[in-house]
């Protein structure tokens, strides 16, 4: 034990940074384009995203995921993916030994030079002990601003908040989503983190001012759908559409709560790939979120210079000018949402500042970039 832990605070000399590993357990699905399971993560996006990237910029890309019944090693668009335990098999089941075991077996396979691993959980322990033991370099990326609260309130377990906060402790870089995260996590763990944001390649159609209200995401109590539905029935001279799959007592409700509403359209869940063509007629993007890491919703409509409106600040500016219209509750967010579908400079001000935004920050080229900048770095700190 005590040779464990010295390896754990001292770890082993990284060499040059050639290959990547993505531990995203249950991003397999959005990897290979499954439309069978119909849950879609912001993390498996973004993780996904950049595999294909980083393949494309000549790294050996692996992604480690649950066992779906996918062949042990199959590629992928050039990323090759490694098996965990199977899913649908919840950890209790197996234990926390047999999940590191399972997770650690893989990610051996894989033998890359860095990890990275995005979403508050025990696998950000998991995967910074590994690395730290077998000297390699863990990177983890926050995915939300609750990620960097000091009592972690989406982690329920006394044993997952032990192994998140030994992770971040042990990680080789952690990533913010803004500069307020940067300040929480310094504020909340003591610990340093930098800004690369999320990123986005796909451009789609312009947005126009006469196109559909949009909600686009996962259904869950904490993303707060229904007040979506309730903005439809207190705007119902605007055409609106949600677009997700998730939980289905939610489900349930929320088509309860819009029976009798003629204006709004609940399509359930649409696989990723799909997506694309329902913010191509869209005008406005709607988060009801009370906070978020950085929804890729909102650079799938930035990108098209399309208006967000949500209760959470997104903490983006263009000559001082806030990117987004940030409301406080439901009778504010019906009124800035009558302001943009009616007064068009007011929209296209939005419009044109999203899209700005957008260019300089999210893009996948910038974003790509600034990961390779931190992987030189960390690649010199680490061998000097």
């Amino acid at each position: 034990m005590v040779t464990i832990y010295r390896q754990l605070q001292v770890g082993k000399s990284a060499r040059g940074i050639r290959s990547i590993c993505f531990v995203a357990p249950w991003a397999y699905p959005t990897l290979v384009r499954d439309a069978s399971v119909k849950v879609v993560g912001g993390s498996e996006v973004q993780q996904t995203i950049l595999a294909r990237e980083f393949v494309r910029r000549g790294y050996q890309v692996s992604m480690v995921c649950l066992d779906y019944g996918q062949r042990e090693g199959m590629e992928v668009d050039g990323v090759t993916i490694y098996k965990a335990y199977k899913t649908g098999l919840e950890a209790p089941k197996i234990g926390t030994l047999g999940v590191i075991k399972s997770i650690w077996k893989a990610m051996a396979k894989a033998n890359a030079d860095l990890y990275y691993q995005q979403n508050c959980s025990a696998f950000t322990g998991y995967v910074a002990s590994y690395a730290r033991l077998n000297g390699k370099l863990a990177m983890y990326c926050g995915a939300s601003d609750e990620d960097f609260v000091r009592n972690l309130p989406r982690l329920h377990r006394k044993k997952e908040k032990f192994f998140f906060r030994l992770g971040l402790r042990l990680a080789s870089a952690i990533i913010a989503q803004s500069e307020r995260q940067v300040a929480a996590c310094q504020d909340s763990f003591g610990l340093k983190s930098e800004v690369i944001r999320s990123c986005y390649g796909h451009q789609g159609a312009l947005s126009n001012q006469d196109g559909v209200v949009l909600w686009s995401g996962r259904l869950a109590k904490i993303k707060r759908p229904d007040l979506f539905v309730e903005l439809a029935k207190r705007c119902p001279e605007f055409r609106f559409r949600m677009v997700g799959g998730g939980e289905p007592e939610l489900t349930r409700a929320l088509n309860e709560q819009a029976a009798g509403l003629s204006n709004i359209d609940l399509l359930g869940f649409v696989p990723y790939a799909e997506v694309e063509q329902y913010f191509d007629d869209a005008s406005v993007i709607v988060n009801t979120s009370p906070s978020e890491g950085f929804p890729n919703t909102f650079l799938q409509g930035w990108s098209r210079g399309m208006p967000s409106l949500s209760f959470f600040d997104p903490a983006a500016k263009v000559n001082g000018r806030p990117v987004g219209v940030v409301v406080e509750d439901m009778e504010q967010m019906a009124a800035e949402l009558r302001r943009l579908k009616n007064d068009l400079p007011h929209w296209q001000q939005h419009s044109a500042d999203s899209k700005v935004f957008f260019s300089g920050n999210f893009a996948l080229d910038h974003v790509a970039d600034e990961y390779e900048s931190l992987f030189r770095r960390l690649s010199f700190e680490r061998t000097k």
